[in-house]
């Protein structure tokens, strides 16, 4: 625990450590892929083997996992639903192995976290606004963010760049901001 940390009081008159870090934001289903993954491995290598790899190697392996997806998703728009899925979640083995490199890299070089408090304001102010009772809501939507930010950064008027993307990538197919969908 650090003593030197900041102590706020919430709305019930409960006093704690502030925390800058943003759990709450983690997303669930990822973290349960991830969960799902680390489980198969402790079982299929041993728990921590993970330890033993270099980050050089985590990150191939992740890369050949982004590329296996890739791939997927090109013969999904070239032949449809006669693309064979690939036989694991790519993109959660991806994250993993990513997470290990992380894990590993910061281990070995430390995190800086100064920048924590002030980052931690600046999202409260920009993203957040206080409900009653003092708890965080989020005012607006990721996508309505996203657009903004796309908007500022490309200068379109629909804020949905045509030419740049994951839309682009794939013709214009995918869950994604951009792809050329009408949701509002």
């Amino acid at each position: 625990m650090d003593d030197t940390a900041p102590v706020e009081t919430n709305a019930a008159g409960g006093r704690q450590s502030k925390l800058y870090n943003m759990f709450i934001l983690l997303a669930p289903h990822a973290q349960l892929a991830l969960t799902s993954i680390l489980r198969k491995g402790g079982i299929k290598y041993e728990y921590e083997n993970w330890r033993k790899i270099s980050v050089e190697e985590h990150i191939n392996h992740a890369m050949n996992h982004i590329n296996n997806w890739l791939m997927w998703q090109v013969e999904l728009r070239t032949v449809g639903e006669k693309a064979t899925r690939p036989a694991e979640d790519e993109l959660a083995h991806a994250y993993c192995r990513l997470m290990f490199a992380v894990e590993l890299e910061t281990l070995e070089y430390g995190i800086h976290d100064e920048h924590l408090p002030a980052a931690h304001e600046q999202i409260e102010r920009k993203y957040l606004r206080r409900a009653e009772g003092g708890q965080p809501t989020v005012s607006r939507t990721f996508e309505e963010r996203e657009r903004e930010r796309l908007a500022d950064s490309v200068g379109s008027e629909t804020g949905r760049p045509d030419s740049l993307g994951p839309s682009s990538l794939f013709g214009g197919k995918g869950p994604w901001l951009g792809d050329g969908s009408s949701r509002d």
